[in-house]
């Protein structure tokens, strides 16, 4: 009862919204702007134009174009938690195998009387998603498609889905890598970065320059002889005159 026995048929995205009340650990969580009251809500908001700048768009009811989530408990979270357990179990090696992509999953498949619908749903950390196989219009039995055997949920449903996730991880995957070269490029941009040491070729010690050498003194200047004054002459004898120039012989 947990996981199918409906006499009401649904579409593939209501089962994706029950399935997703397994992935929310029994909270079935709705919105404002679901199109009915506790129905699969296909959006979070609603704006006139592109940009977080942009204003919301309100609805005929007057309200905010702005979801309002609503959580409203529908199974228990330990119930929840066993039954992902078994599906777990189901995709790695029971019906649900093809549903394999390289990463967690859980998934159950379903298929109906004479093969006229084929199913699988499930989910991985992310998200939950359904896929249905069959004729729109009329519940023709499909007992041969899948290469001469018949579609059961564990054939094309599980293998759509499987490419499904496949491409959900990739995309994944490529914005996480997005966001971390922006993250390091604004990272680059605004942490200063400390200038590069500047190299200086070391300084010899500078020696003393050697004391001049001492300039000789010149030799003081000898004083000139004083003029010797000649003797004065002997004194004349009594009577005579003095004797000047010589003795005649």
């Amino acid at each position: 009862m947990t996981l199918g026995g409906l006499e009401v048929g649904v579409t593939p995205l209501e089962m994706s919204y029950a399935y997703s009340t397994l992935a929310n650990d029994g909270e079935r969580v709705t919105g404002s702007l679901a199109s009915y009251k506790g129905g699969p809500l296909g959006m979070i908001s609603v704006k006139d134009g592109p940009g977080e700048e942009a204003d919301f768009v309100e609805t005929n009811e007057g309200e905010s174009g702005e979801n309002e989530m609503i959580d409203q408990r529908a199974i228990d979270a330990g119930v929840a938690d066993e039954v992902k357990g078994v599906l777990e179990a189901n995709v790695d090696g029971g019906t649900g195998e093809r549903a394999q992509f390289g990463g967690y999953a859980w998934g159950k498949t379903g298929t109906t009387e004479n093969n006229g619908d084929a199913w699988f749903c499930g989910g991985t950390t992310d998200v939950t998603a359904c896929v249905w196989v069959g004729h729109a219009e009329t519940n023709t039995p499909m007992e041969t498609e899948y290469a001469g055997a018949p579609v059961d949920g564990g054939t094309y449903p599980a293998l759509i889905w499987a490419d499904v996730m496949s491409s959900w991880q990739g995309l994944k995957d490529t914005r996480k890598a997005s966001d971390d070269e922006d993250a390091e490029v604004d990272t680059e941009a605004t942490v200063p970065v400390a200038p590069a040491p500047v190299e200086t070729a070391p300084v010899a010690p500078t020696e003393p320059a050697p004391a001049p050498a001492p300039v000789p003194e010149a030799p003081a200047e000898e004083a000139a002889p004083a003029p010797v004054e000649p003797a004065p002459a002997p004194p004349a004898p009594d009577g005579g005159a003095p004797i000047a120039g010589g003795v005649d012989g």
